[in-house]
């Protein structure tokens, strides 16, 4: 079993990345491999790809997210695990979405073969297709990196059986693949590539980047309670709010088969609208949009991996994504908890705890 290996560079870290992958379908290691794959229209989807000549079709390190992966491996592991190994390029994010998905028994990590690719950023899917091809974030398009991967702590996926070793490598000229667990080490050893090999100033490199993505989160946490403080100013944050439900169907820890919210509980008689309306002298339509957002940051707070997606798929943008943000990270510390990047922690509304807040019951 190899414990990390070199890839050199020939075309692109992409390129290196891709002859991996196809070496461990022609090797037998894997039966498929999903990852990101163009489309007609210069974007990207998601695929699953059997033959390793359609993994030379692939993007696996596309800096964009047209969905969080994590549903889609929900959406394939829920009903039964993968009967056959299967590899999974991942970005942080969506590893971690995946752990929560596990722990809520979502998703299964069985014959799942999961590939944690370094990250750096991601973009918005139109802005994708004015990058150049091959782009990773790192200079060119820098700029147009989506706000919550500024702010996000964790570029190096927390759970994953192997990293894709990219900050602190020169990519001109090598990658590295790192074991993180047995499967992850007999995979490398399987496809029998490069030398073996570890990163050097790889730590430093990430703590580097982690402590400004922190600075950055700490403000953006403070920015946000002070624009929306107040019942007045969170009804003006959301004001643009016309229901629509996208951010929570993209939101990868929103997993109920049907939501309250698309029940036919909240449906109401016309006359109970306009006598609401003669009472206040006008009712905002649709209503219950803030109660929406208020229930969605209740359920799944502690699970918000912070991916983003949320604010990515709101046709009037409204800045979703920074109200959970900040939310979810005052929650996350009250119960001492982190999602995603253990499989061991348990989900804190799922354990009874004495000691817990204890200041309530005094």
């Amino acid at each position: 079993m190899a414990e990390a290996v070199k890839l050199k560079v020939e075309d692109s870290p992409e390129g290196a990345l891709k002859q991996f992958l196809k070496a461990l379908l022609e090797k037998g290691a894997v039966s498929a491999v999903m990852c990101a794959r163009p489309t007609a229209s210069g974007s990207v989807t998601y695929a699953l790809a059997a033959a390793p000549e359609e993994v030379d079709k692939s993007s696996p390190m596309a800096p964009c997210m047209p969905v969080n992966a994590a549903t889609v491996l929900s959406d394939m592991t829920k009903v039964e695990p993968f009967d056959k190994p299967v590899a999974a390029v991942l970005r942080p994010c969506e590893s971690r979405a995946l752990v929560e998905l596990v722990k809520l028994k979502q998703a299964s990590l069985e014959n799942l073969l999961v590939i944690g690719l370094d990250c750096f950023g991601t973009v918005s899917l139109n802005d994708y297709k004015e990058l150049a091809p091959g782009t990773l974030i790192l200079e060119e398009g820098a700029d147009r990196v989506r706000p919550a991967c500024t702010v996000c702590e964790y570029p190096v996926a927390p759970v994953s059986d192997i990293e894709v070793a990219l900050i602190g490598a020169d990519h001109k000229s090598e990658i590295f693949l790192v074991g993180k667990s047995d499967k992850g080490k007999e995979a490398l050893g399987t496809a029998g590539l490069g030398e073996e090999a570890a990163p050097a100033n790889r730590e430093s490199a990430i703590e580097e980047l982690k402590k400004q993505r922190v600075q950055a989160l700490e403000k953006l946490v403070q920015e946000t309670r002070e624009k929306t403080g107040g019942w007045d100013n969170l009804l003006a944050h959301f004001a643009d709010c016309i229901d629509c439900h996208n951010c929570m169907t993209v939101c990868p820890v929103c997993y109920c088969r049907q939501c309250f919210f698309d029940s036919d509980t909240l449906e109401v008689e016309g006359r109970r609208h306009l006598a609401a309306a003669a009472r206040r002298g006008a009712v905002r339509m649709p209503a219950d949009t803030l109660l929406f957002h208020l229930t969605r940051m209740n359920h799944m707070g502690l699970s918000c991996v912070g991916c983003g997606l949320c604010s990515d798929a709101c046709p009037n943008d409204v800045d979703v994504f920074s109200v959970f943000r900040t939310v979810a990270s005052n929650a996350q510390k009250e119960f001492d908890y982190t999602p995603g990047v253990s499989l061991e922690d348990e989900l804190p509304l799922a354990v009874y705890k004495e000691e817990e807040f204890q200041t309530l019951g005094e």
